[in-house]
């Protein structure tokens, strides 16, 4: 499957992070590019991976949540920023517009970053936080995509589907279920 078709009207961006250069793969609707992400480095990287774990670790604290605040800041300036700004999401989009997805396909330490949330969430101006200009999925691979969306392409609409629905309203030795009937009702 050609890489431009998984996208439809959505964006891919696959991580690449080396010690020669770092560049995330951008596929389009139309084309392929890259943008050079020249201050994220491996070990920047590294050692906010590890500032990553403390503060998840140290969360329910008060220096637990400044430090990821500072790490999801740190994402969004590095790297996730750029990209956006690079596939024209500038902003929130207006009530009566679609909202973008972008596909996140992570490698290597990037892999456990909540990239989704990167940005200033104690800013109150709005657009600097991913949250604020796209819908954020994830797939592990671009095979993995692939693979989704052709089951998904294969698979019979719902009206054509059937589904077998058990309920038990009385389960002996246990307490009674009051919304069984009811929830049968709706589902049917």
């Amino acid at each position: 499957m050609e890489l431009t078709s998984l996208v439809g009207p959505d964006a891919i961006v696959v991580f690449n992070v080396s010690d020669i250069r770092s560049d995330p793969i951008i596929v389009h609707k139309n084309h392929i590019s890259s943008l050079n992400l020249a201050l994220i480095t491996p070990s920047e990287l590294r050692s906010y991976t590890r500032r990553l774990l403390r503060a998840v670790v140290k969360m329910k604290t008060r220096e637990g949540g400044l430090e990821l605040s500072k790490v999801l800041e740190w994402l969004w300036d590095v790297a996730v920023r750029a990209i956006l700004d690079c596939l024209g999401f500038v902003q929130t989009p207006a009530d009566n517009q679609r909202w973008p997805r972008i596909w996140w396909v992570g490698s290597g330490f990037l892999n456990i970053f909540p990239i989704h949330s990167a940005g200033y969430h104690h800013d109150t101006i709005s657009g600097k936080c991913t949250i604020d200009r796209v819908i954020s999925s994830y797939a592990p691979t671009i095979k993995a995509l692939a693979y989704a969306r052709e089951r998904e392409a294969l698979a019979r609409p719902l009206s054509e589907q059937k589904a077998l629905l058990v309920g038990m309203p009385q389960t002996p030795g246990m307490k009674p279920l009051p919304f069984v009937e009811s929830e049968f009702q709706r589902l049917q």
